[in-house]
């Protein structure tokens, strides 16, 4: 189930607001997809989630930590929010069938990854990294992926891991999916180098 959002940005000097969707949602932060004019560089925005009874579940403003394009049209933000969202705001989402329980808590990321099949070692044309907890990550392709299939999933910095299709769907710019470490040496790579890369960004 898809949840609906508003994306609440500045340009020129007035506030705009543009129908999204969300890709994912944690504590933290978002990976949010709307169409954007290309001359809207947000640096800062307000989210603003709807629930079953379309009323706002969550509020929340932070800042836009990355911006990718996903089509012609559309693109996909990362937004790390200014305070942390509530639990029982989380809790209901889960209830509702928006968002799925982890076990982990999930940092928003939104980096390019090279992604190859280990079964005829074939290269995904195209392949993000949404986000990221010690047990996994969430990652958009243009290509589906079989749920079951193992991966291997390597950082622009070098860094790898051998990874788990847990759960794949199609989604508006091509498809997602969500994947397990298959070990601990792998999730150390990945969380290691990607704590240091957002803390030199930070």
């Amino acid at each position: 189930m898809s949840l609906w959002a508003e994306l609440i940005v500045g340009f020129d000097d007035q506030p705009k607001v543009f129908d999204s969707q969300i890709i994912d949602v944690s504590q933290s932060g978002c990976a949010v997809q709307a169409d954007l004019p290309p001359e809207i560089r947000p640096q800062v925005g307000i989210i603003r989630i709807f629930g079953s009874q379309d009323d706002v579940v969550v509020e929340a403003a932070g800042r836009i930590c990355w911006d990718k394009h996903t089509s012609l049209s559309s693109r996909s933000f990362g937004m790390k929010f200014r305070r942390e969202l509530h639990p029982e705001l989380l809790e209901r989402l889960i209830h509702e069938g928006h968002i799925s329980r982890r076990e982990h808590p999930r940092e928003v990321v939104g980096i390019d990854v090279t992604v190859r099949r280990t079964a005829g070692k074939t290269l995904i044309n195209s392949a993000q990294l949404i986000d990221v907890s010690r047990s996994g990550l969430q990652i958009a392709t243009d290509e589906a992926l079989e749920i079951g299939e193992r991966i291997l999933v390597t950082l622009p910095t070098g860094p790898s891991a051998a990874v788990k299709v847990r759960w794949a769907r199609p989604s508006q710019s091509g498809h997602c999916a969500g994947v397990a470490f298959e070990n601990l040496t792998g999730s150390r790579a990945i969380n290691e180098a990607l704590k240091a890369n957002l803390a030199t960004v930070g």
